[in-house]
């Protein structure tokens, strides 16, 4: 998700490729990018490098040590027919060294103000940022970075589940009983050892990995096999049925990791890449769209009644062995754990379901801390909002959730909610149904303060 902006090219209007040099290293620039290598052939602009000490960075050639580049980067596109070029170019390397500028604009000696000005209007962007609110596809629909970068931080899961002693009962049983008396005793029999696999996301340098709950459940050993062929004997640290989520510990240092992106922000029609091990087809990427989100499929069981189904549904293949992997956007951030698959045959048909970020990231911080989930509740019966319940009820609203029953001494009742609420957001997020509200009140802790927005009597409210 990136927004481009032209807050820095009209400071150099009409500057001279060396001057430009020179420019990038007074603003503390991290490298300069020519468009194609000759343009850094001539001895002035030779000179000019070797003055600021900036590595250089072209077609297939980067020379110097680049590790980061918080600062910026200098892209000097050879003439203005070719500046976007010069300018796509750029942010595929911008993001090869993680930096968040890109100042493109200098190093074009014919370039007037007038043009210049038309060409920043034509193509809105020299400097990037990153921004939330808009989703941009990198051109051409290159995955390559996000595969790059994700790899790396997704596990493959292998699991052991130790076999059970089960006696043989056979037609001479009650007889054999009767003539030998308490000495006899059935065959017993040991019945061979179960095996199964999944994948896991590795969120801290020192080894916490988040995969699925039934990926792990009842396992009698975990084994974590790396990107690079390591292996590792994990241990367990939580489980959270509710959400099918677990978190895994591997004694290690020094691991690639992947940062927590916010799944509230995942729009449908997004790309998204799914990673794991199909299979045990081991770090696998497949790419597909965000479907829908805050679906329920029915597939968790909890006693209580407390599980939580808001899965982002998606069109990455995802396959068994895929349980506990990776779904991630573009930049390369979590924004969902996969899970399920719907399937007459058991293998990918097209529905893809994974837990969203933002709950993974609470169940997960739980578990770390405290070991079970600290898990937050209203208090209340509700309701789906549909059409139906909607003239049944006289609602204004066909979304939303509808309170049956308020719980005595419960949250809700504490901030005087009734029953025949219509809950229509929390936090200022939209709350569409039942899977919404359960997913957004699930990532706070008990005690955590949230504002209820509600219509009541065909007035919207905030408790």
């Amino acid at each position: 998700m990136y927004k481009f902006s032209a807050n820095l090219g009209l400071l150099w209007t009409e500057m001279s490729q060396i001057d430009a040099i020179y420019k990038a290293k007074d603003k503390g620039f991290d490298a300069v990018e020519f468009q194609f290598p000759y343009q850094y052939d001539s001895r002035e602009i030779k000179k000019a490098l070797d003055d600021v000490n900036l590595p250089v960075m072209g077609i297939n050639t980067i020379k110097g040590n680049i590790e980061k580049g918080d600062n910026g980067l200098l892209a000097v596109p050879s003439r203005v027919s070719e500046a976007r070029d010069a300018l796509l170019q750029a942010f595929e390397y911008a993001k090869v060294i993680k930096s968040k500028n890109i100042h493109a604009m200098a190093g074009v000696t014919d370039l007037s103000t007038k043009s210049l000005v038309t060409f920043i209007d034509n193509l809105k962007f020299a400097n990037y940022v990153y921004d939330t609110t808009d989703v941009i596809v990198p051109e051409g629909m290159n995955f390559i970075y996000t595969s790059k970068k994700t790899t790396p931080a997704v596990v493959h899961i292998r699991t052991t589940y130790e076999g059970r002693s089960t006696g043989m009962r056979s037609p001479f049983e009650d007889m054999f009983r009767d003539f030998f008396g308490e000495r006899y005793s059935p065959r017993e029999r040991e019945m061979p050892q179960r095996r199964g696999s999944g994948s896991g996301v590795i969120m801290t340098s020192d080894g916490y990995i988040i995969t699925n709950n039934h990926v792990v459940d009842n396992a009698s050993e975990v084994e974590v096999l790396l990107n690079d062929n390591r292996t590792f004997i994990a241990t367990v640290e939580g489980a959270d049925p509710t959400t099918d989520i677990a978190v895994l510990k591997i004694d290690a240092e020094n691991l690639t990791t992947v940062d927590f992106g916010n799944s509230d922000n995942v729009e449908i029609g997004e790309w998204v890449l799914a990673v794991g091990s199909p299979f045990e087809f081991r770090s696998t990427v497949t790419a597909g769209i965000v479907s829908a989100k805050a679906r329920n499929i029915g597939i968790l069981r909890d006693r209580s009644n407390l599980q939580i189904e808001a899965f982002i549904q998606h069109q990455a293949p995802v396959n068994p062995g895929n349980s506990g992997g990776a779904l991630v956007n573009l930049k390369g951030e979590l924004v969902g754990i996969n899970t399920a698959i719907a399937t007459p045959t058991g293998t990918f048909a097209g529905y893809s379901f994974a837990v969203p970020s933002n709950l993974v990231r609470k169940v997960y911080k739980d578990l770390v801390e405290f070991g079970v989930v600290q898990r937050a509740l209203l208090g209340i019966t509700i309701l789906d909002v549909n059409a139906e319940l909607a003239e049944e009820k006289d609602l204004p609203v066909l979304t939303g959730v509808l309170i049956d029953r308020v719980n005595a001494g419960g949250a809700a009742d504490d901030a005087g909610l009734e029953s025949g609420d219509v809950i229509v957001e929390i936090n200022g997020m939209e709350i569409k149904n039942i899977s919404n509200l359960q997913e957004q009140v699930a990532i706070n802790r008990p005690g955590d303060k949230i504002l209820v927005t509600f219509i009541r009597d065909g007035k919207t409210k905030t408790v």
